[in-house]
């Protein structure tokens, strides 16, 4: 029966532990002994144990860091014109959440006093352009 091994809980295993696990698999041990062993998944043991699929592994991952850094730039400028579309299609509906969510924030400063980098008054009165007459606004919801 083996003693169970205080490691830093971050990582599953160490360097320590990687070394023993080489062990046990050169002397026959399978995968899922040496991961019940030292309380990892297979999968783990696996890893640490096989360098190539260590390599290999890493390599995807840096791949995937990659092609989302790339593509963050795209989804930025689309989001952006997600937002102008939907600013255009539904602006009374953007200046009565901006007017309602000014009003109440409890953040102390100016938050409370402006919605969209303008004092409330101004763009409360930019909202009355939009009611005509003291109809309700058909805001889309």
């Amino acid at each position: 029966m083996s003693v169970p091994i205080k490691y830093d809980t971050r990582y599953k295993v160490n360097a320590k532990i990687v070394c023993k696990m080489k062990q046990l698999r050169d002397k026959g041990w399978t995968y899922q002994k040496i991961a019940d062993k030292f309380g990892v998944n297979n999968f783990t043991s696996y890893y640490w144990i096989n360098d190539d699929y260590r390599k290999q592994k890493r390599e995807q991952n840096r791949n995937w860091d990659e092609s989302k850094r790339k593509n963050k730039k795209e989804r930025i400028k689309q989001s952006s014109q997600n937002r102008l579309r939907l600013w255009k299609q539904f602006k009374p509906m953007y200046i009565c959440d901006a007017i309602t969510n000014a009003k109440n924030e409890k953040r102390p400063g100016k938050h409370r006093f402006t919605a969209f980098g303008k004092p409330l008054k101004e763009i409360e009165k930019e909202y009355k352009k939009y009611k005509k007459g003291g109809r309700k606004i058909d805001n889309g919801r």
